[in-house]
């Protein structure tokens, strides 16, 4: 052939089809190490919903190896925790919009439950059917126990676990609608412990923290559902008695809650003796909101602790 004489077909075409093909393995190949190196949780699957590639992350996260997830169903993950109609929603959403956000309890290999943000969106062919399912999710579990932590806190006190002031006013507010509506009366308690400061500066205040805890504790056991018992600071508990029947059950309360607090606590086997003031207030006679109630409740105390002295 003579010097500038190309092959049938162009041999220069042939050379730039190798070199396109070096060039799609390469991209191929850092297809798979970012797929495979993602910091998330990544899944694929057919159109069946068998596994096909699951990355490093996946594995780490769920318990499970790439040998045992490849050519399961993610169902094998399930937690037991949906019912049904969750995963057929999730499943129309996604045969219908090619795409699922939300939130999924699963299981680890372990048998952990664990919590996924996960983001599922289907590929379609072509022809338009869905030949494939790419999944990616988070572990989302210690964020959500932190968030519920601090939604649990906002409304309950510290120490104790009772309602605080704020989740104590949404319940006073509930019964003052139902006492409107239904005509009905409730009643507020104010108790006090006596001799509360005294322990804290005879015995400490991790002791008196502790006591705090076990009269909180020793009211619980006392009520049955439907009552509220809320401490609102120090020593200070407040009481919701909703649908009285008269004042006097109020007051039997109110002598009950002193013979409860008779019986001495043992704290760090140390025997520990207080005693508790109560005071009244029923709605709607002695006020129509909270502030007015625990003023009257209060003043009540007062008044009651002036008789014994």
């Amino acid at each position: 052939m003579k010097g500038d004489q190309k092959w049938p077909g162009g041999l220069e075409t042939g050379r730039k089809s190798i070199s396109t093909i070096r060039q799609d393995e390469e991209l191929l190949y850092l297809v798979a190490i970012a797929f495979e190196t993602a910091p998330n949780p990544l899944l694929l699957t057919n159109a069946n919903g068998t596994v096909l590639l699951v990355n490093q992350a996946f594995c780490e996260v769920t318990g499970f190896s790439k040998e045992e997830i490849v050519g399961k169903n993610p169902r094998l993950l399930s937690s037991g925790r949906h019912h049904p109609h969750f995963y057929q929603r999730m499943w129309d959403k996604l045969t219908k919009e090619g795409e699922f956000q939300g939130e999924i309890w699963n299981r680890r290999k372990t048998g952990e439950l664990f919590l996924e943000y996960i983001s599922i969106r289907a590929v379609r062919g072509e022809n338009g059917d869905i030949q494939y399912y790419t999944a990616a999710f988070s572990d989302i579990t210690e964020q959500k126990k932190h968030q519920e932590k601090i939604k649990y806190y906002a409304y309950h006190d510290y120490l104790t676990g009772l309602p605080n002031r704020l989740l104590f006013q949404q319940k006073v507010e509930e019964q003052i609608r139902v006492a409107q509506k239904e005509h009905t009366f409730f009643a507020l308690l104010f108790l006090d412990l006596n001799g509360f400061k005294h322990v804290n500066d005879t015995f400490g205040h991790d002791v008196g923290d502790q006591l705090i805890q076990a009269v909180a504790k020793r009211l619980q056991g006392h009520f049955q559902e439907g009552v509220t018992v809320s401490r609102m600071a120090g020593d200070e508990f407040n009481i919701l008695l909703p649908n009285l029947s008269s004042k006097r059950e109020a007051e039997k309360v109110a002598d009950d809650l002193i013979r409860l607090l008779e019986s001495p606590f043992i704290i760090d086997q140390t025997e520990i003796a207080v005693s508790g003031s109560t005071g009244i207030s029923i709605y709607p006679d002695d006020g129509g909101d909270l502030k007015a109630l625990l003023k009257r409740a209060d003043f009540s105390m007062y008044q009651e602790k002036g008789k014994r002295k």
